[in-house]
């Protein structure tokens, strides 16, 4: 699917031939080899004056029923040229919207309806919406997605239970999930790009690596070397905190892909303080 960029935009600005060039060849470069079967992402104008280059994204699996598949990620910038940056870190597809441009998916978009959008209705972001405190608060929303129940009831057997859920609860939790997905994807393709780990050595090897601690999170420490490879390892009593320089003899018993960065994982481990 291929997606231009045409010359008018809705903007109060006016920009040169030569800008439209060059976000139309950010786009057709980034929708390369991107699928669209899951959604996309639109950049369009909004605010008063149409000045402002705003982020959304459709999701082509959310069910009609369940409410309004576009959802609000970002004010991205009032400058055209800034949203190249912005498409580069994209990990689906994206169409930048434009007054003339008739293609249907953004016919779609400019017909689309926010009625219905249920509000938080608890808490100190009670009434405002998923998108609203994603803005401010995306900590909050993480909590909220892992965390949000409704409050259980005594059931005619005298056991707890849970209310079924409300079509507004599906929604409300649909809007979160979606928008912590959407910030891990954007997270996931960011450090493919950027994170220099490599998996090291083979399986079963027996290793020896000088390494800095990065962070102790429960039992698990994520441990790096001088080239920035990335290893994890159990806790067992070493009372390591981060910034510990350390020397660890290990097994190498998998390597993986946690959110973008290559990890080896050392079983077996014997870890000495520097």
């Amino acid at each position: 699917m291929s997606q231009t960029l045409s010359p008018a935009t809705r903007t109060s600005r006016d920009y040169s031939d030569s800008v439209y060039d060059t976000i139309r060849q950010a786009v057709e470069s980034h929708n390369t080899n991107k699928s669209w079967e899951y959604g996309y992402y639109i950049i369009d104008t909004t605010g008063k004056h149409r000045v402002f280059f705003t982020l959304y994204r459709y999701n082509n699996r959310m069910s009609a029923s369940y409410g309004n598949p576009y959802r609000y990620i970002k004010n991205v910038s009032i400058d055209l040229l800034d949203i190249v940056d912005t498409i580069k870190r994209l990990p689906s597809p994206v169409i930048v919207n434009s007054d003339d441009n008739n293609n249907p998916l953004l016919i779609n978009f400019r017909k689309r309806t926010k009625e219905g959008i249920p509000a938080i209705p608890f808490g100190k972001y009670k009434g405002s919406t998923i998108a609203q405190v994603w803005e401010q608060d995306r900590n909050w929303i993480l909590w909220f997605t892992k965390n949000y129940k409704t409050q259980p009831y005594t059931d005619f057997r005298g056991r707890q239970a849970l209310p079924k859920l409300t079509e507004e609860d599906v929604l409300l939790k649909q809007n979160a999930e979606e928008l912590v997905q959407i910030f891990w994807d954007e997270m996931t393709e960011k450090n493919r790009q950027e994170c220099t780990s490599k998996h090291f050595g083979s399986i079963k090897d027996r290793v020896v690596i000088e390494a800095t601690v990065v962070s102790v999170r429960d039992l698990k420490i994520t441990i790096s070397d001088s080239e920035g490879n990335l290893f994890l390892i159990y806790d067992k009593d070493f009372n390591l905190v981060a910034k510990d320089s350390i020397t660890v003899k290990g097994t190498v018993t998998n390597h993986f892909e946690k959110l973008g960065k290559n990890i080896t994982y050392l079983n077996r481990t014997v870890v000495t303080k520097k």
